[in-house]
């Protein structure tokens, strides 16, 4: 069983043997996901966090129209 890959810039395609998956090791498998990723940091936030983030920035927003209406400040 070969890999098959198309090549890039060539109208062939990869001749090694594959694995199991069937691609080569240059072809095939699937990158290592979160924590298996050697570049994982960790900083991913959760729908809760996302949903106050967007209420603070909404009340920030709201808060610097008012000043601005009120003439505290210009815009």
């Amino acid at each position: 069983m070969l890999c098959g890959a198309k090549l890039r810039g060539k109208e062939s395609y990869c001749q090694k043997h594959g694995m199991l998956n069937g691609r080569c090791r240059l072809h095939g498998g699937l990158s290592p996901k979160n924590q298996d990723h050697w570049n994982y940091q960790g900083k991913g936030c959760t729908k809760a966090e996302r949903q106050r983030s967007a209420e603070t920035s909404a009340s920030i927003k709201l808060l610097k129209q008012l000043v601005i209406n009120l003439g505290m400040i210009e815009s």
